[in-house]
């Protein structure tokens, strides 16, 4: 795949939204937010909350497929990081 050109701001936008939407399509139900701290090698922290119903081990594995594919499409560094989601109340 070819890599976008733009300003790194906008590239790094480009990405995040890129991999939120990915994440969603494969994964319905999860919620996925930037984490402030990250090392400095890195252009995005992300933490997933996976649903109680779906293996965290299976999301973890194939969210990191699919950083690795926005990362090779945009030149960006994403780290990812699953929990499990609290169950919700009925």
């Amino acid at each position: 795949m070819s890599r976008e050109l733009s300003t790194p701001d906008e590239t790094l936008a480009k990405a995040a939204i890129l991999f939120c939407q990915k994440t969603h399509r494969t994964f319905p139900g999860t919620v996925v937010e930037a984490v402030d701290g990250h090392y400095s090698d890195e252009d995005l922290t992300v933490e997933i909350q996976v649903p109680p119903e779906l293996d965290q081990q299976h999301v973890s594995d194939e969210l990191i497929r699919i950083a690795l594919a926005v990362e090779d499409q945009y030149g960006v560094t994403i780290v990812t990081h699953t929990i499990m989601a609290k169950p919700t109340e009925a």
